[in-house]
């Protein structure tokens, strides 16, 4: 049996129990190396709408912050195309995926 990532592992502990009955929440690792999209920002995005953060997912000291935006109905649409939408011509070399649904 294969050991599972410590990004999964970290997942399910601080994660998992935070989701509501039936939610499911789907991360992509990707490397973006070879990509003509070189992402820097993260993003959170769901059928409803989105959120992008400057600096990752990271929790840091209290003297520094991360800015976190909503995004605008359009720019919404043209992530969900270009990383979601089965059909998208991304070139994003997935290293690792994992699906959490809520008990």
């Amino acid at each position: 049996m294969k050991n599972e990532s410590a990004f999964k592992q970290m997942l399910l502990k601080e994660y998992k129990t935070l989701l509501n009955k039936d939610t499911k929440l789907n991360i992509k690792l990707v490397d973006d190396d070879n990509s003509v999209e070189k992402m820097h920002a993260r993003l959170m995005l769901s059928k409803l709408g989105g959120f992008r953060f400057d600096h990752g997912f990271e929790e840091f000291s209290d003297n520094r912050n991360v800015d976190i935006s909503i995004l605008d109905k359009t720019t919404h649409n043209q992530h969900c195309m270009w990383y979601l939408d089965k059909n998208s011509q991304n070139d994003f070399k997935v290293i690792e995926e994992h699906s959490l649904v809520g008990d």
